[in-house]
């Protein structure tokens, strides 16, 4: 019985993907923050304002894992210790194509550690916290803007050793569910 050439060809993508050490499908990457490859970045990056972290950030929407994220955070301080940490994402597709997008803020009255402090979703001041995510292949917003609903558990934030570390459910108000979790720094 002979093969097909497509059953062949596809047969010898695989091999060569293998042996390139190439992501050839499979179990999807660990969800660390990665940098870019090459000059591709995030179209809501930027540089001048914004420092690339390192660590874990995850985002699940509706049940289902957005991976792998670039991430910049911008730490604002204000008078009287209040800092607002901006958080700017997205997921880069083949040739820096962006499928997701994100963007949020964290309204702080302070340096978190050892009591974790709880931030009410959507609160546009200290204690608060929104934000939005865009499936940009889907054409989908998930705004937790004026409307839905939530909270964010900031776990450890220390503006000198620049580390943020978080953990949140939010209702959108498009009816989704996002859940987040961060452990960065940068």
């Amino acid at each position: 019985m002979k093969t097909s050439v497509l059953t062949r060809s596809a047969a010898l993508v695989l091999l060569a993907c293998a042996l390139m050490g190439a992501d050839c499908g499979g179990e999807p990457p660990d969800p660390d923050v990665v940098d870019p490859v090459g000059n591709a970045e995030c179209s809501n990056y930027q540089p001048s304002s914004y420092a690339k972290a390192s660590g874990r950030f995850v985002v699940t929407v509706d049940g289902r894992e957005v991976r792998t994220w670039r991430l910049a955070v911008s730490d604002v301080p204000h008078a009287g210790g209040v800092h607002d940490v901006w958080f700017s994402a997205c997921v880069l597709a083949g040739g820096g194509v962006e499928t997701w997008r994100y963007s949020s803020i964290a309204f702080l009255p302070g340096p978190v550690s050892g009591t974790p402090l709880k931030l009410p979703v959507p609160r546009g001041e200290a204690p608060g916290f929104y934000g939005a995510a865009l499936d940009v292949l889907g054409n989908r917003e998930h705004h937790f803007l004026i409307q839905g609903g939530g909270e964010l558990e900031v776990l450890e934030y220390d503006p000198i050793a620049r580390h943020f570390a978080a953990r949140g459910e939010v209702f959108t108000e498009q009816g989704s569910t996002l859940s987040l979790s961060w452990d960065v720094t940068w």
